[in-house]
């Protein structure tokens, strides 16, 4: 027997979640300051103007803070406004200048009230065995009793009008999510059956990831992962799925899949999702699992990740003293806005980077972004890491020697 069916899910994805299964290198992603557009890869490729990469895997320590333990659990609803950040990390323009964390009520009329604090975002260390960064960006939930303890980042880059969204992140099984990142094992696994984890179910019910481009709620794609399923799903989405008026839901806009070559939420994954115009794709590790054109948002957006729950039919329930993690190697946004679609920039050496390399003399065909001038390059942000004579780094707080 081989070892993917010799061991259970939740085993395989501790032995095997700091491994870089179809992982991208992040420390060789990178944003061309001599390109004019970017492509992706796909059915019918993207091409973008905008490009961001945000690398939390190589964070130093600042001052005192060495990232190896977390924040003290929120306990009070009334600690969320005014809070510190968790870490200097977080006060540097590097970080400001691109995202921003949300301290608001979510849905406070639920029936358990989901509240944001800064102290749910920290920085952790990751030193799990065969790790492949030194540190991941974290997102807490925990129920500390009558509300939820939650987590919301924004990207702070509005009126995005069809982008690539990618992300490599996991949620955490409860043996890395007591400390910052103990060291990996299978006796770190803690079993709760209050909260609702075990050996194949290691992590606490009642939680929601999201990662998702949003307007409002009838404008809306997410990539969603709820903890009370069991550990190969995911739901992907376009808003709205629910029809009010006619108290059903609504045929293809919502869709549970099991996720592809046995991958469970425990383990580092790259997940992704295409916004264009009339059609949403999402891929893990690069496979094309679903496309919808049903309800396909068509309205400038932001880009949100948060963690959360209250108490309600979609999230589930979570236990008072529950708690759950999530971390996040990396979040990669091609994009347009309102403002750049259809719009030229002049002046670019005339180049086209695709998955078979680099050709210069390649122009730019018709595509997402359909009005690449010929003196415009192309960069395909799937294999930027091709191209690193050209390139310049944009991760956040970083160098690169």
């Amino acid at each position: 027997m081989t070892f993917f069916t010799t061991y259970p899910y939740a085993l395989r994805a501790l032995l095997l979640g700091s491994l870089a299964i179809g992982s991208v290198d992040a420390s060789r992603k990178r944003e061309s300051q001599t390109c004019g557009a970017y492509m992706v890869s796909g059915p019918d490729p993207g091409y973008f103007q905008h490009y961001h990469f945000s690398d939390f895997g190589s964070i130093p320590s600042v001052q005192d803070n060495d990232f190896t333990a977390a924040p003290p659990l929120v306990t009070s609803a009334e600690n969320r406004e005014g809070q510190p950040s968790t870490s200097s990390f977080f006060n540097q323009t590097t970080w400001q200048e691109y995202w921003s964390i949300h301290d608001d009520v979510h849905k406070p009329d639920s029936l358990l009230p989901s509240i944001y604090s800064d102290q749910n975002v920290f920085i952790a260390r990751n030193s799990t065995r065969d790790a492949e960064t030194d540190t991941y960006l974290t997102l807490r939930a925990s129920r500390p009793g009558a509300f939820v303890s939650t987590a919301e980042i924004e990207l702070n880059v509005d009126q995005v009008l069809y982008a690539s969204l990618r992300a490599r992140l996991r949620v955490l099984p409860n043996g890395l999510s007591n400390l910052s990142a103990p060291t990996a094992g299978p006796a770190e696994y803690v079993a709760d059956p209050d909260t609702g984890s075990d050996r194949s179910h290691p992590v606490d019910s009642g939680a929601v990831l999201g990662l998702f481009f949003y307007h409002n709620d009838t404008q809306e794609s997410d990539i969603e992962i709820l903890t009370r399923d069991p550990i190969n799903q995911i739901h992907y989405t376009n808003q709205p799925d629910y029809d009010d008026s006619a108290h059903e839901e609504i045929a293809g806009a919502s869709t549970e899949v099991t996720m592809p070559h046995d991958y469970v939420m425990t383990e580092w994954l790259d997940h992704r999702i295409d916004w264009f115009d009339g059609v949403s794709r999402w891929y893990i590790n690069g496979d094309l699992v679903l496309d919808k054109t049903i309800n396909t948002p068509s309205t400038p957006s932001t880009v949100f990740m948060n963690l959360w729950s209250n108490g309600g039919s979609w999230s589930g329930n979570m236990s008072v003293g529950a708690q759950v993690y999530v971390g996040v190697q990396y979040v990669e946004l091609a994009y347009n806005t309102s403002q750049s679609v259809g719009s030229n920039d002049q002046g670019k050496e005339s180049c086209y980077i695709d998955n078979d390399g680099f050709n210069k003399s390649t122009t730019a065909p018709d595509g997402t972004f359909t009005s690449v001038a010929s003196s415009s390059r192309l960069c395909g942000v799937d294999n930027l890491y091709r191209v690193t004579a050209l390139v310049a780094l944009v991760g956040i707080g970083l160098s690169v020697t």
